[in-house]
């Protein structure tokens, strides 16, 4: 299993690994460095983890914000140092400082000294620039380091729900934390809606990331994730969240390549559960397959509360061997 280090880095990009960088709305067609691997019994557990930890990527806690301190307000999925969180962060700053009178001036370069040291700078053309961090220590032991290149920004902050879109994308970008590394190229596009439902400032969020490729290298592992979607709904008013994704993913990790498939979303009710109490997706691999099937959250006490159903030869049943699994042990 990957290092709490390694899953919160594939969580915040959406998970990968690439040896040149692409964009993330456009860029070079994915092409596979290796095979579709085959899915047994065996491998099943490793298997469906690593496909439930990504499509539930919006759910995890990074550690890794972006752009703590930097003067976003917002109150639900915006607040979590998560893919969807720092990505709508990202966007909400850039908005504001697009709409706040007599801030912006083409071209200009603004810097912001970084909590624990090191710098921040936005290179501001109004709709498209870089924020560029250097050696920029968050004052929480996570260390960014690289360039984040916007475009294409568009929104409307004139109307309830607000929505903003915009492509970012990684160049070289490298996160420290504990001594561990990892550098990230690629990018995505994302767009976000979010509306103030009570009139008290907590609102309710969808985030919707895609793109043709996003890759992630450590001293270890790497990976790369193509033609990939993720959906992330959050309904702060009730605390609940739910999120699909659908991607390719090629692992040194798994020593290939598997294709994932939301069937339902995956619902959290966050203020009472850690894992979600719905949701199911399949895996596919080299003429096999995997369906994982949430049964309960963690507190689930009526037999087991993960069910990942194996199709070893290929044939779409899911019928060649049933494992049944709590969360502590699946992630384990």
């Amino acid at each position: 299993m990957k290092s709490k280090f390694t899953r919160e880095i594939l969580a915040i990009t959406g998970i990968t690994f690439a040896l040149t960088a692409c964009g993330g709305g456009g860029g070079s067609d994915f092409v596979p460095t290796s095979d579709p691997i085959a899915i047994t019994p065996t491998n099943a557990k490793q298997v469906a983890y690593e496909a439930y930890s990504l499509t539930d990527s919006g759910f995890t806690d990074l550690g890794v914000p972006l752009l703590r301190g930097t003067g976003s307000v917002s109150t639900s999925v915006s607040d979590q140092p998560t893919l969807a969180g720092v990505s709508s962060r990202i966007a909400r700053d850039l908005m504001n400082r697009n709409t706040d009178n007599g801030l912006i001036v083409a071209g200009a370069l603004i810097t912001e000294n970084c909590a624990g040291g090191g710098t921040m700078s936005y290179d501001d053309t109004a709709l498209a620039g870089d924020i560029t961090y250097s050696n920029c220590d968050d004052g929480f032991g996570t260390v960014l380091d690289g360039v984040i290149s916007y475009s294409g920004l568009s929104f409307d902050d004139l109307n309830n729900p607000t929505i903003i879109s915009l492509t970012l994308d990684f160049n070289d970008f490298s996160i420290t934390e504990s001594g561990e590394s990892a550098v990230m190229n690629g990018g995505f596009n994302i767009s976000i809606e979010f509306a103030d439902v009570t009139g008290d400032g907590f609102e309710d969020d969808s985030v919707t990331i895609s793109g043709s490729r996003l890759s992630v290298t450590t001293a270890g592992s790497s990976f790369v994730m193509s033609a990939f979607n993720f959906n992330i709904i959050d309904e702060y008013t009730i605390g609940r969240e739910s999120s699909t994704a659908d991607y390719t993913l090629d692992s040194t990790d798994l020593g290939g390549i598997i294709t994932v498939v939301t069937n339902s979303p995956f619902v959290l009710d966050y203020f009472a559960e850690t894992y979600p109490h719905a949701g199911q997706l399949t895996v596919s691999g080299a003429n096999s397959g995997l369906r994982l099937t949430v049964l309960s959250n963690e507190f689930g006490t009526t037999g087991f509360q993960v069910q990942v159903d194996i199709d070893s030869d290929g044939d779409g049943a899911y019928d060649d061997e049933t494992q049944s699994y709590d969360w502590a042990d699946l992630s384990t």
